[in-house]
């Protein structure tokens, strides 16, 4: 995409969906739009000079992001009728050189593989530092004795596609429903601390397009219910 802008064609690159993230035209100085998931979304700039005969392209060295934490809302049938700004800055330290990422500065990044979404969608999330770890894990029980779960990864209607064990940074497990329809009866959504500190945790659950947030504390081998509903 390109922003308005009379000295350079600045040109950003997402790697965020499985499918392709469609860009709008008409936008704001100094603007984009995109339809993106919430999350975090980490992706690379690049400029093209076009003052001149300096038609060459630049890449900053160092990835920027932003983290979306609204979702949008329709109000229309334009995409127009649904728009979140998000202001990013490129982060401090890196500089612009010459060429694109695939082209030999540093490589692009592996694609973000975005969390899988549903019906249904529970994503557990915590921080583990160097010198507070804990495995955390995120369960979904319900009829006909389902069970999802880091042993249990699949099953006709529900997948876990994110299965942080103890590694450092910003943790993230995540169940979701892979199906239209979901079985009818009662389901519970709960969390284990299945070994490690004791950890704060908070916990996304969404319905049928409405979501709830839970936050909680849970030590080693406590087990802890943060949401039952009834299909």
């Amino acid at each position: 995409m390109k922003s308005r802008n009379s000295l350079q064609c600045l040109q950003m690159d997402l790697s965020v969906e499985r499918t392709a993230v469609p860009f709008f035209l008409d936008v704001p100085e100094g603007r984009t739009k995109a339809i993106v998931p919430q999350g975090t979304i980490t992706f690379w700039v690049s400029k093209t000079v076009c003052q001149g005969s300096d038609q060459q392209v630049y890449t900053y060295t160092l990835p920027a992001s932003v983290t979306v934490t609204e979702p949008l809302n329709f109000i229309g049938w334009s995409t127009y009728d649904a728009v979140t700004y998000v202001p990013f800055t490129l982060p401090a330290g890196g500089s612009w050189v010459l060429g694109r990422p695939s082209g030999g500065t540093s490589g692009w990044p592996p694609a973000t593989v975005p969390f899988g979404s549903g019906t249904f969608q529970a994503t557990l999330t915590w921080y583990n530092s160097a010198e507070n770890v804990a495995d955390m894990d995120l369960h979904l029980y319900g009829p006909d004795n389902l069970h999802i779960y880091w042993s249990n990864r699949t099953s006709a209607n529900f997948e876990l596609d994110r299965d942080w064990i103890s590694s450092l940074g910003n943790a993230v497990e995540n169940i979701y429903s892979i199906t239209s329809a979901i079985p009818p009866g009662n389901y519970e959504v709960k969390v284990v601390n299945f070994s490690g500190a004791t950890k704060n945790f908070n916990v996304r659950v969404i319905l049928n397009g409405s979501s709830v947030n839970i936050s909680g504390t849970a030590a080693q081998g406590q087990e802890i219910l943060v949401r039952s509903f009834t299909i």
